[in-house]
């Protein structure tokens, strides 16, 4: 990849938007905000605003739409391609309406899912390196506040909290989701956009997705660390998303591969509220611990989320059926919805059978016998969740964030 970028004058103009090498300047005001020349110069020594080479920058996006959008439905598919298939990559710089630092963020998130064969043309040793390369383009923008919309900043860091470096990282996933809890608040998006008539359907819709994408990262980042969840329902009133949220800007209509992934990620907000008060109960200092009835009640509000599920997603795959990129990717995501639906039932279970009584009585002797084959269940269904995807040889492609 040798692309550049042109930079400002020497007399502090503004930085023009990544063109390729050998491009005029376009300076394109509304699309970045302006940074001194030394801010200009670091990031093109750095590669910042560096635009990937057109084959693999391609490959990079049909990974995303693939692998990434599906459980994180922070972008507007129908609008982002309309601009980005338009445009003309050898010749032309970047679009106004896309913004460079969600972009970057955007290859960085697929990097984990891009061909093997891709990455070795575009000059990566190796997949790991890629990602922290990639990473920390988006990072370096992001520090220098190089967008200047919140909402794409929230779009981009939402898909930079995909990184995971190492258990001492300072800045790992814990903390770029709480950077885009804190965005999500300041645009208000925990306050429900119907109430708000100005905003029409599409604007709701998109607003109501980043929201229950922030809720969704939130709860599988504090699942992950083992930390309290940022965002709690009682200050929210954000109402349940629905398929009609994901309608997009244009008129093009969703196909039924696109929106059975669509219900996956409805399907995964709803187990994020069910299974709220297992969050309060394993993390808070001050209420007490579940007792054997909550801990049934609570598994008894998650079997019936799973019972509740649409027939598509609730029926097992059948491995005979599974031949087209399409069902591969559905039974990866499908996959990941019932790893986190797996994994609760154990944070739930786990400490009440750890629980020793001086005195058990009979009925809390049961109810531990009833959480251990919960958890016994839960830990069965989780090695088969697995097995699948290494007989699909689809385990390079699960989230590694948490």
């Amino acid at each position: 990849m040798d692309e550049s970028a042109e930079a400002a004058d020497n007399n502090g103009t503004s930085p023009t938007m990544t063109v390729r090498a050998g491009k005029p300047s376009i300076f394109k005001p509304d699309n970045a905000l302006p940074l001194d020349g030394r801010a200009v110069e670091y990031l093109r020594a750095s590669h910042a605003l560096d635009i990937p080479s057109p084959s693999y920058l391609n490959e990079s996006i049909k990974a995303y739409f693939a692998y990434v959008h599906p459980l994180l439905p922070v972008v507007d598919k129908s609008s982002f391609l309309r601009e980005f298939e338009a445009w003309d990559q050898e010749h032309e710089p970047l679009p106004e309406a896309i913004s460079l630092f969600l972009l970057q963020a955007m290859v960085f998130a697929a990097s984990t899912f891009v061909p093997t064969e891709a990455l070795r043309n575009a000059g990566y040793s190796s997949r790991k390196e890629a990602r922290q390369l990639l990473f920390r383009k988006a990072r370096l923008l992001y520090d220098f506040d190089h967008e200047p919309k919140r909402v794409a900043v929230l779009q981009g860091v939402l898909l930079m909290a995909n990184y995971f470096h190492s258990l001492d990282d300072r800045k790992n996933t814990w903390h770029w989701v709480g950077i885009a809890v804190d965005l999500a608040l300041t645009l208000r998006l925990h306050r429900d956009p119907l109430h708000n008539p100005d905003f029409t359907l599409y604007q709701s819709g998109i607003r109501k997705r980043l929201w229950w994408s922030c809720v969704v990262r939130d709860r599988l980042a504090s699942l992950g660390v083992g930390r309290p969840p940022r965002i709690l329902s009682q200050f929210t009133d954000v109402s349940a998303l629905t398929l009609d949220d994901f309608e997009e800007s244009g008129e093009r209509v969703r196909s039924e591969g696109e929106q059975r992934l669509e219900r996956l990620f409805v399907a995964l907000t709803e187990l994020c509220r069910a299974s709220e008060p297992v969050w309060l109960f394993h993390f808070s200092m001050t209420r007490p611990r579940a007792t054997p009835a909550q801990v049934a009640e609570l598994s008894s509000k998650l079997e019936e989320w799973y019972q509740h599920l649409p027939p598509d997603i609730l029926s097992e795959p059948s491995f005979v059926n599974i031949a087209s990129d399409a069902e591969r990717q559905f039974v990866l995501h499908r996959n990941v919805l019932m790893q986190n639906y797996q994994s609760i039932i154990v944070t739930l279970n786990q400490p009440h059978i750890l629980r020793v009584e001086r005195e058990a009585d009979s009925a809390l002797q049961q109810a531990q016998h009833a959480s251990r084959m919960r958890l016994m269940q839960s830990v069965i269904g989780i090695s088969h969740l697995a097995a699948q995807l290494v007989n699909l040889d689809l385990v390079r492609f699960c989230p590694t964030s948490t």
